[in-house]
């Protein structure tokens, strides 16, 4: 499942010599045990010429973080992957997820071509960094797609599952496999059938 989350910027303007940051973000996915931040299809991007962000969780066993930092403009265009300089990947089972943005220096070195640094969790498979420019003050309020993997049945592998066929989410000719981003299961048809497994009266065919 894919959702939209707001872009974090920290910006200095060089007419009044001011800075502009936007607030932390907090993903917090506790109250929906059917969904996990995807490991597979996320990373924290940043993008700027004097900006680090920070990631964790609410728990403390996570942090990790990215500084992207140039002294010269830089042409996105011709670059062909992020993720050697501008990305960095989440581990997988996460609920929560903080992310914060600052600067190194207050963007004061670097504000002449780059006054902005923008920060984002982003689809992997999606993003393309060519896309992209070093951010200005135009590029503030965009946002990002941000990836979920989900499971019909959670905190319980496929074998706890059969055990109780009425809550069982599986349909005819299908088969259960464990989720692989924390505890819950999913259904898939089994091969040369089609159809949807989670439809308990029809399933596969």
């Amino acid at each position: 499942m894919v959702v939209s989350l707001p872009e974090l910027y920290d910006c200095y303007s060089e007419t009044d010599y001011s800075t502009n940051a936007s607030d932390n973000l907090l993903i917090n996915l506790s109250a929906y045990p059917q969904y996990r931040l995807s490991d597979t299809r996320k990373n924290l991007t940043v993008l700027g010429c004097d900006t680090y962000a920070l990631i964790s969780d609410q728990n403390g066993m996570f942090r990790s973080g990215w500084i992207s930092y140039c002294s010269d403009p830089v042409d996105l265009a011709k670059e062909t992957t992020c993720s050697d300089h501008c990305q960095t990947s989440i581990p997988k089972g996460l609920k929560t997820l903080c992310i914060k943005i600052s600067s190194i220096d207050g963007d004061t070195l670097v504000s002449r071509f780059n006054p902005c640094g923008v920060a984002f969790v982003v689809d992997r498979k999606a993003f393309n960094i060519s896309d992209r420019t070093l951010p200005s003050f135009n590029d503030l309020g965009k946002r990002a797609d941000l990836v979920l993997d989900w499971m019909v049945g959670w905190d319980v592998t496929c074998r706890q599952a059969t055990l109780n066929q009425s809550s069982y989410a599986c349909g005819n000719h299908t088969e259960c496999k464990d989720f692989g981003n924390g505890p819950g299961y999913r259904c898939f048809c089994k091969a040369g059938y089609q159809g949807n497994p989670y439809d308990r009266f029809k399933g596969c065919r």
